[in-house]
């Protein structure tokens, strides 16, 4: 493959390459080879937002080792993170989050990652999310509905200001069964990070995949060489 092909486009979707490579072999080579990480299709979409799309994991961590923006709007506003919520893995999650997506990020229609994981229906993989979100400082926000009015200031049980919420009661912005309010008896203690920050997440004797530490360390030796 020559340099024109790897900077090339297909004409149906727009996209380079790298957003159809199916492994991490694949994604290694085109990189090495200087095809843009951060290129976007017609759409909108990185190749990060491909490979999570098709929950290629290993892609994934190749992608972001090499620089791939963890925070890119894509296609509605959706960054890589909002997508990884329908897939069930929640290392890739964790891999995103560590590598710098923003959780609290709405996409166009003002849903937050939060927000699309307390929509998931097996409630072991939404309540093993939002505990990891919590933890990471997420909020939990309902989507801003434009021409939907909202109740500002109203009073809580303890006296304080509640945070606004629509008045209409719609399907989409109803409340889910497991929210991080409800999740533990006490708050986390766990400070919500600044935008642009990287999340710190419990090592690999915690449970987290020895890849994501790996890949973060040879991504920050880049950043500094």
């Amino acid at each position: 493959m020559d340099s024109s092909q790897i900077h090339s486009k297909d004409p149906r979707y727009g996209a380079s390459p790298l957003h159809w490579a199916k492994n991490a072999e694949m994604a290694r080579m085109l990189l090495k080879r200087s095809c843009d990480v951060n290129s976007t299709s017609s759409a909108g979409n990185t190749a990060l937002h491909v490979a999570v799309m098709r929950n290629r994991f290993d892609c994934v961590m190749v992608l972001l080792t090499y620089g791939a923006n963890a925070d890119a709007r894509g296609e509605h506003g959706n960054t890589p993170l909002h997508l990884a919520m329908s897939k069930d893995n929640v290392e890739m999650i964790k891999a995103l989050i560590v590598f710098g997506a923003e959780v609290d990020t709405p996409n166009d229609f003002g849903e937050t990652p939060t927000f699309i994981a307390s929509k998931i229906s097996k409630l072991v993989t939404r309540k093993a999310l939002l505990t990891l979100l919590r933890t990471v400082g997420a909020e939990y926000r309902f989507p801003h509905i434009p021409g939907v009015p909202t109740e500002q200031g109203v009073p809580t049980e303890q006296g304080s200001a509640a945070s606004p919420q629509p008045i209409l009661s719609l399907e989409r912005a109803q409340p889910p069964p497991i929210s991080l309010s409800n999740l533990g008896s006490t708050p986390c203690p766990v400070p919500r990070r600044a935008a642009g920050s990287r999340a710190h997440l419990p090592g690999p004797e915690a449970g987290v995949h020895p890849e994501l530490h790996e890949g973060r360390e040879a991504h920050m030796q880049n950043l500094s060489s």
